[in-house]
């Protein structure tokens, strides 16, 4: 609770907000407090969007769920045994990616072109 407190403090969600989306990913086995939080936080904030709605993005997509990316800028193609992620950043299109049945690098991958797109999203605010 003291880090769900401590993160909440420095993001423009409200703790019932930042909890619901600690208690979520956790509960898809994914860790909040190893920075995918903020990432997720500083994602929503850009884009507008409720909190939860980037965790239920990324939590899906590790699932082989890609419908929801849309909402955050980025389309998905299964591509042989890959997962390829496709989005803008400063008018340039990109694509990356990842082996389609590995969670911890779809997780990885999503989150590095959220930070790369996002980053410090949520101070700016």
């Amino acid at each position: 609770m003291g880090w769900v407190q401590d993160f909440a403090v420095s993001t423009p969600y409200e703790l019932d907000q930042v909890m619901d989306a600690f208690v979520k990913l956790r509960s898809y086995g994914l860790d909040p407090t190893n920075g995918l939080l903020q990432t997720l936080g500083d994602t929503s904030a850009a884009m507008g969007k409720p909190l939860v709605q980037a965790v239920e993005a990324i939590a899906d997509a590790v699932t082989g769920e890609n419908e929801r990316l849309k909402e955050f800028g980025v389309t998905t193609a299964k591509v042989g045994k890959y997962y390829e992620y496709t989005y803008t950043n400063n008018g340039v299109q990109k694509t990356v990616k990842a082996l389609a049945n590995d969670r911890g690098q779809i997780e990885e991958v999503l989150t590095g072109l959220f930070n790369e797109k996002y980053a410090g999203s949520m101070e700016k605010l």
